[in-house]
């Protein structure tokens, strides 16, 4: 998992990764980890949508882990814009 910290951070630094943030001037989200559960956020585009799969197939190419698509979830806000994500 340190492997896709890392990444995770490349794509934030280099301004592809969009994270959530709490208010106006709050901390930006991105990830956070619970148990054996990974919770991945960023903004509903599918822009954003395309940079979290590309990071999670580079972190699989590198390590060897398997993301498993039929135990994983996409939600949006209801906030999200038909059409937008």
């Amino acid at each position: 998992m340190e492997r896709l910290g890392h990444i995770r951070e490349r794509e934030i630094r280099q301004g592809n990764w969009k994270p959530i943030y709490v208010g106006h001037r709050g901390p930006g989200v991105s990830h956070l980890f619970k148990a054996d559960d990974l919770f991945l956020f960023g903004r509903a585009t599918e822009d954003q949508a395309n940079v979290i799969k590309r990071v999670l197939d580079e972190f699989s190419h590198a390590s060897g882990a398997k993301v498993s698509l039929e135990k994983s979830q996409l939600f949006l806000s209801p906030s999200a814009a038909k059409g937008q994500a």
